[in-house]
This record gives structure tokens, C-alpha cells and sequence, in this order.
């Protein structure tokens, strides 16, 4: 009996042992690759502008970096959907916190159109995230909407919104942020 109490007390005071992260990057950055071949999509260096960390919100963010590219086009069309290799790279940063998550996409990462009501249309890139250690994610980014309805994908969209939510193993960054508080 004194054994489980102690193991109970023991593991009351180890930090949790895996961390999740709700990330949302704001509006504005470009989304660009080539439209024909085997071509990947990259996002450089969008903004963070929302995190939180098993439900904390981080106030002091600063300076958070959302960086994308996907694996090799495996079918479809850049203008009306395509799906992509696994690998490329995920990353996401913040100056305070450090790497939250550095990975890559998973097979069947997907690039689609949507169309709207009256014609137009937006694109969401979408899929799920991996890296060496384990860890998990998923994410969702959506352009902004096309300006006609005949304006396809021709190399560049910008981002409108985008969400990711990860699954990090490694608590350290959780952990800094309770510090701060």
C-alpha cells in the first residue's frame, strides 16, 4: 500500500509527458510553388499570432514562425487539387519558447479547391505531421478567395488563416511557459 502511495505521489510530480499545442498563424503570407511537374508548395516564415498549450493561451507570444514544404506532387492538378509525397519539412517556432515542433508531412498531404456559391473559390492545403521523435499533428491552411472565377492557382495564393494542432512529447516548451506565469 505505501508503495502505491508513493508511486502515485512520484508520478503526480513528473510533468506531463506529452504537450498539446493549438496554433493559429495569421493572414498575409504567401503560399508559392511552381505549377506543373512534380512540384512541392512552400509557406516561408508565416506569422503565429495564436498558441496555446493544453489549453493555456501563451499572452507573451512573440515573434512565432510557422515554415512549410510539402513532398513532391504525386497526382492532380495545382489548379484543381492535387496530393503530395510524404517528407518536406514542418516547422514551428517561437522566440520565447523555442522549436515547438520540427517535422514533416505525411503521405497524402492535400492541396484542394474550393467553390463557392457565387463562383469563386479559395484552396486549403491540409494533411498530417510527423517527426523523428513521435510526435503528431495535423494542419489545415486556407487561401484567401480567388478573385474571379476563372483565377486558378499560377504560382502564388496567401494565406487567409491556418490551424495546427500537435501532439509534443518533449514538455519543455509547456514548461517554460508555466514559469512565466
Amino acid at each position: 500500500m505505501k508503495f502505491l502511495i508513493s508511486l502515485a505521489l512520484i508520478l503526480a510530480t513528473l510533468p506531463a509527458l506529452a504537450q498539446n499545442y493549438l496554433v493559429a498563424v495569421g493572414s498575409g503570407t504567401p503560399i508559392t510553388g511552381p505549377i506543373g511537374g512534380r512540384a512541392s508548395l512552400t509557406v516561408n516564415s508565416a506569422p503565429v499570432i495564436y498558441l496555446s498549450i493544453n489549453g493555456v493561451q501563451d499572452t507573451n507570444l512573440s515573434n512565432g514562425l510557422v515554415s512549410v514544404q510539402t513532398g513532391g506532387k504525386t497526382s492532380g492538378s495545382m489548379q484543381t487539387g492535387a496530393t503530395f509525397n510524404a517528407g518536406g519539412s514542418f516547422n514551428v517556432s517561437s522566440d520565447d519558447l523555442g522549436t515547438i515542433f520540427n517535422g514533416s508531412n505525411v503521405s497524402g498531404t492535400k492541396w484542394t479547391v474550393v467553390f463557392l456559391a457565387n463562383g469563386t473559390h479559395y484552396y486549403t492545403l491540409s494533411g498530417s505531421l510527423t517527426n523523428p521523435a513521435g510526435d503528431s499533428g495535423a494542419f489545415v491552411l486556407e487561401t484567401e478567395v480567388a478573385d474571379s472565377v476563372t483565377c486558378f492557382f499560377s504560382g502564388l495564393e496567401t494565406i487567409s488563416s491556418a490551424s495546427i494542432t500537435l501532439t509534443v512529447g518533449d514538455g519543455d516548451a509547456a514548461r517554460r511557459l508555466s514559469r512565466r506565469r
